[in-house]
């Protein structure tokens, strides 16, 4: 098996990441948004709806990414950038928060994917530098 990132933060940095996590969801209206490691553990995590457990999300969106990244590499496509999910009710994207670190982003209305993904990556960078200082 391979080594396991652990990342071990204090409550005033939770709580300064979820708050960032909240403004952006609420800016580009999604219902959620989670960091998380790659093995699916949760970092931090926000949503308007109380009924998302954030480690599940954390847990079924790193294999969701796994199985994206063994695509993309299967098809030789280069380097995994985001996985997009899209259902009759919603959607979810996923892009990378640095080397180890993913954030997901979960909505109902897609008014203009490029942007939701365009401030997703912002976000993902601005959220691996913070983590990674």
């Amino acid at each position: 098996m391979g080594d396991f990132m652990v990342i071990e933060i204090d409550s005033k940095l939770r709580k300064r990441l979820e708050s960032i996590l909240e403004k952006v969801a609420r800016d580009i209206n999604l219902e959620a948004l989670a960091i998380f490691t790659r093995e699916g553990r949760n970092v931090a995590f926000w949503s308007a709806e109380k009924n998302v457990d954030p480690d599940l999300l954390s847990a079924t969106s790193a294999a969701l990414l796994a199985i994206g990244d063994q695509t993309i590499r299967k098809l030789d496509k280069g380097e995994i950038w985001e996985v997009i999910v899209r259902g009759s009710r919603g959607y979810a994207v996923m892009t990378k928060a640095g080397t180890e670190l993913l954030l997901i982003g979960v909505g109902i209305h897609i008014v203009n994917l490029s942007i939701i993904v365009k401030i997703l990556r912002e976000t993902a960078r601005k959220l691996g530098e913070i983590l990674s200082s």
